[in-house]
């Protein structure tokens, strides 16, 4: 039933797939999704009780037949039953569709050559199956106005399947805020194109933590636009200690070879707290001194404990 897919430099066959404890996992996965807007049509379309003495015929049904889990199963069963009118054959057919979609779905994204193994495949499974063809199109016409090209577009849905569910307004506003923060256009493409996640973040959050690291810590733009992934992380857990470690560090004249040389964005925030530590603490030969650093650090673990 299914063609042979190229998946990178392997060749698939859908069918396997289809059979196999991958996708009985990314089926209980995605099924959890889609579920719940399903599930609001199902319940205006439901059998009469003498077909649904109890729920075990829909959820056998649901199972044997169509696949789906047995807590989804049970899940749509009470919605059925709640109602106590309808045709059956309307849902049973109803659901079916909802089958061949996620199928279809299942296809498109196996020929996009995502790792079926991964996280990323589940998220880019949930995007195509939620968005409609037309949909996609006017998301990707948004990313272009604001000067990424549809090649620009796929890498990001490759990075980040979500990329494709951000609103306009989102994804403008976002663009809007790193220009005031003194971005150009093609700076802000860059950044979206290495970090597609940082488009869902609050624009307060983007603009608070662009603000502290140009302006409070001096780190070039183009720092931030090597680096864009650090707008991920946490000011309160992360950001914020290393950087107070690393201004005490300054003030002492200890960092770099005229003493308040400021390190690497990369190496202060992109990194283990390990390799923070050995980098930048544990080799002073002043005790007192890492005490004091390791206090700035432990009263980050101590503040959200």
């Amino acid at each position: 039933m299914f063609s042979l897919i190229l998946h990178g430099k392997k060749s698939i066959e859908l069918q396997k797939w289809r059979n196999s404890r991958i996708l009985v996992k990314l089926f209980q996965n995605a099924s959890s999704d889609f579920s719940s807007s399903s599930s609001s049509v199902i319940a205006h379309v439901s059998p009469p009780q003498d077909l649904l003495k109890g729920k075990t015929f829909t959820v056998s049904y649901l199972v044997d037949s169509l696949g789906f889990t047995t807590k989804l199963a049970e899940s749509i069963s009470r919605k059925v039953i709640s109602e106590g009118k309808g045709n059956p054959d309307s849902v049973l057919s109803l659901l079916k569709s909802f089958r061949e979609k996620f199928e279809e779905s299942l296809k498109k994204v196996v020929e996009m050559g995502f790792d079926p193994t991964t996280s990323r495949f589940v998220d880019a499974l949930r995007t195509v199956y939620a968005l409609k063809e037309e949909t996609i199109e006017e998301k990707v016409n948004v990313y272009r106005e604001i000067g990424l090209s549809v090649g620009d577009v796929w890498e990001m849905f490759k990075k980040f399947p979500v990329s494709l569910t951000f609103s306009e307004k989102k994804i403008t506003q976002k663009f809007e805020t790193l220009k005031k923060c003194g971005l150009v256009e093609d700076e802000i493409c860059s950044v979206f194109k290495r970090y597609p996640p940082c488009i869902g973040l609050s624009a307060e959050n983007v603009k608070n933590k662009t603000e502290f690291l140009v302006k409070k810590m001096n780190w070039p733009v183009k720092s931030l636009i090597s680096n864009p992934a650090v707008l991920g992380l946490s000011m309160e857990k992360r950001t914020v200690p290393r950087c107070n470690v690393i201004k005490a560090l300054m003030s002492k004249g200890l960092l770099g070879e005229e003493g308040s040389e400021l390190p690497r964005m990369q190496s202060v925030l992109v990194c283990t707290d390990e390799d923070f530590l050995k980098r930048y603490v544990r080799n002073l030969d002043d005790d007192q001194l890492v005490a004091e650093l390791m206090s700035i650090l432990n009263w980050r673990a101590e503040k959200n404990r």
